[in-house]
């Protein structure tokens, strides 16, 4: 589908925003799945383009293949509503981990949530970037592979399907704000310890 532009944020466009709000948190907490839910917070940028969202760098290095790395590169749908704030879910975003099976990718792409019929989403800063929320699932050792392998924050970009479309000046794209994780890989692996702790001194 050819992308169109309506309008377009040039600082978002040209450059990654490190100052932007977060507006995709990014929660690990729970055993065989992955959840990303919508903040209130308002879109950095403005702009009508292709349903697509790209978390850039979520992995701290580039993976060259999805098969072989993971169980499953496009984790089941348990239930979501997640979509652009100005947009009407269709009830079934879809997650593809490998975005570009062709090169090394260290981003997430989340897909196909809007119901306008066309395909497209839009942003405005005026709006939060995102409503609702979705949920995964996710096997023991892809989420042990996403805990011990992810980063704690990074930049949303719309319209791009991976970090080539990114790189390529003629694919037009915004940066609607920042995802993180939380709580972040870290505190969460020191929860898991100091609950197995826990069961080990209530044993002896």
């Amino acid at each position: 589908m050819k992308k169109a532009l309506t309008s377009l944020a040039l600082a978002g466009a040209l450059t990654a925003s490190s100052q932007a709000a977060v507006v995709l948190q990014i929660d690990l907490s729970v055993s065989g799945q992955i959840t990303f839910t919508a903040t209130s917070n308002l879109s950095d940028a403005t702009g009508s383009g292709d349903e697509f969202i790209y978390l850039q760098d979520f992995f701290t290095s580039d993976i060259l293949s999805a098969s072989g790395t993971f169980d499953d590169s496009t984790p089941n749908l348990i239930t979501g509503d997640l979509t652009d704030f100005l947009g009407t879910s269709d009830s079934s975003p879809s997650l593809l981990i490998n975005g570009n099976t062709n090169g090394g990718e260290s981003g997430l792409r989340i897909s196909s949530f809007n119901d306008s019929g066309a395909g497209e989403s839009d942003y405005s800063t005026a709006s939060p970037a995102f409503k609702g929320s979705a949920t995964f699932t996710l096997s023991a050792a892809d989420q042990t592979y996403f805990l011990n392998n992810s980063n704690t924050s990074g930049d949303v970009y719309a319209f791009v399907q991976n970090q080539a479309e990114i790189d390529d000046i003629n694919d037009p794209f915004i940066v609607v704000g920042q995802w993180a994780v939380v709580p972040e890989p870290s505190s969460t692996a020191l929860l898991g310890l100091a609950g197995l702790g826990f069961i080990l001194r209530r044993k002896r």
